[in-house]
């Protein structure tokens, strides 16, 4: 890498650093999966490894494992040095390093500073909504680093060999993040696709039977790293549990992409502009890892959870794929704003002598890492930055409902929203409901939904629940339906809610009065809902 190099990957690395620090560190913690699997991790270092929801009452003993239980616990470590100031470390030092490596290997490609900038600022837009502080950021960083490897080795920058690199990479992603069937997916169509150009004759990373041998070989022990982990099937078990969920109807991260929201406008330009840089390739066969990130923008049309990945795999692709396109040697002979490089050589080397040469000098030409351990170095100078968002999170009820909840026999109600929220600032008191849906199953997911999205069906299901939970307390949003029906029923007051700011946000702490009996309040309930669960499913709005 030359000096002009390093010092691109160092400014993007910066700039996404400020972006990020500046614009973003409220929104990085605007999903409650942050604190909850902040508190898992504190559970897992302490007590060892959970087999039972620790949170819950209403699936108090119900198997459940911490799936992420190693990214859980870096959140842990995290967070006993800086609190939450050190989980926001993590999250914008992990993003910007993403970023100022994708950087490095557009400038190492022939791209100038300022078309790097657009390609990057596009990246961006299509990733940020999914941005926050939780282990399935891993996932962006795993996926393109594996695929960085498979771009490499087709190029022919890197021998067959490389491709060993990917079985402790996997090893590694099994226990931070479910998202490592994503990668070993990726990995299979680019063995497949290899497979398929060696058998036709076309040219392919594949030379003669010994490498297709090596290929499957290494697939078969990367697949098997799945088995690499304290749980051991009880894994794959709930990975299967999470896939089994109908996701699109109940989560809004699931559901198919939609057109007209910010973040699936970027995707779909995203989208178009690949397949526009695909028609300009003229002269040779199209390499696999060029093709494979429009199996992404599928899976990001069906879910725009995917959008950030389709994104990460085709920056990579773009910065291997440009040079070889009409527009891009058009651009480089009339302007700087790319200069396309050589052919490389042959390899000559053993498969082994890349990576030696790699990482001898990796860290040295990545000297921006170095600035990975001063937060935990010197945390008194970097703590006190985050200010959690008051309008998104009821941070103004906390004194109400430490005191609410301290009280005996007290059950409290909850959205999924403040699941997270409850379990982290009010540690120890059992919650309603949270995010987590392979753990709540279909039943109660659908019951909650139907009632938080039909004004009409909110009464039977409540009541039942007060009545099967002895609920006393809530905590929702003003607005909500709960909220609604809650601030009309005279059998509930408010003991706090939150004022100011936009009024879709607001929250309300309930308390039910302690004169009427409990028994009589779940009345019509199992009239109107006879056969629980089935007649009254959420509409697919």
């Amino acid at each position: 890498m030359t000096p002009r190099h390093r010092w691109v990957e160092w400014f993007f690395f910066l700039v996404a650093l400020a972006i990020l620090f500046f614009f973003s560190r409220q929104q990085l913690f605007y999903d409650p999966g942050s604190f909850w699997h902040t508190v898992t991790g504190d559970l897992l270092r302490q007590d060892g490894l959970i087999y039972r929801d620790p949170f819950t009452y209403t699936q108090e003993g119900r198997e459940w494992i911490p799936h992420q239980w190693l990214g859980e616990i870096l959140m842990s470590l995290a967070h006993e040095r800086m609190g939450l100031d050190g989980l926001l470390w993590l999250t914008i030092l992990l993003l910007a390093s993403l970023f100022g490596w994708m950087a490095g290997r557009f400038s190492r490609q022939g791209f100038h500073p300022l078309f790097i900038a657009l390609l990057l600022a596009l990246g961006y837009g299509a990733m940020c909504y999914h941005f926050h502080a939780r282990p399935h950021l891993a996932t962006m960083l795993l996926l393109g680093a594996s695929f960085a490897v498979l771009i490499d080795v087709e190029a022919e920058r890197q021998r067959l060999g490389w491709l060993w690199l990917l079985a402790p990479l996997f090893a590694l992603w099994v226990n931070l993040h479910g998202g490592v069937l994503g990668g070993m997916a990726t990995f299979g169509l680019a063995g497949i696709g290899w497979g398929a150009f060696w058998l036709i004759g076309w040219p392919g990373p594949l030379k003669s039977g010994r490498d297709v041998f090596m290929l499957a070989f290494i697939g078969l022990i990367s697949a098997a790293t799945v088995f690499f982990n304290p749980y051991g099937l009880d894994l794959l078990r709930m990975w299967q549990e999470i896939l089994r969920q109908d996701l699109p109807t109940i989560i809004t991260e699931h559901r198919p992409l939609d057109w007209t929201e910010p973040e699936g406008i970027m995707v779909l330009c995203m989208g178009g502009l690949h397949l526009f840089f695909l028609l300009g390739v003229r002269g040779q066969k199209p390499r696999i890892t060029w093709l494979l990130p429009i199996v992404w923008f599928i899976l990001a049309i069906l879910r725009i959870r995917n959008g950030p990945l389709f994104a990460v795999t085709a920056m990579l692709a773009w910065a291997d794929l440009l040079p070889h396109t009409l527009w891009m040697r058009w651009l480089a002979r009339r302007s700087d704003l790319i200069l396309i490089p050589d052919v490389p050589p042959p390899p000559g080397t053993p498969p082994w002598e890349p990576a030696k040469q790699g990482w001898r000098g990796w860290f040295l030409q990545r000297s921006w890492l170095l600035l990975w351990p001063l937060p935990w170095l010197m945390p008194g100078l970097l703590m006190g930055y985050l200010h959690l968002d008051r309008e998104h999170w009821p941070l103004d009820l906390l004194e109400p409902l430490r005191k609410e909840c301290a009280q005996p026999q007290s059950v409290i109600f909850n959205e999924d929203l403040y699941g997270g929220f409850l379990i982290y600032h009010v540690r120890g008191k059992k919650i309603f409901i949270d995010d987590r849906c392979e753990l709540h199953g279909n039943d109660l997911l659908m019951d909650y939904v139907d009632a938080f999205r039909h004004q009409e069906r909110v009464g039977p299901w409540f009541e039942g629940w007060v009545k099967k939970y002895g609920i006393n307390l809530a905590l929702v949003r003003t607005t909500s339906t709960f909220g609604v029906y809650l601030h009309a029923h005279p059998d509930w007051e408010v003991v706090e809610l939150t004022r100011g700011g936009d009024a879709q946000k607001r929250a309300t702490l309930f308390r039910r009065k302690a004169q009427r009996p409990i028994e009589h309040i779940a009345k019509g309930w199992e009239e109107s809902y006879p056969a629980r669960g089935e007649a009254a499913r959420p509409a697919n709005d």
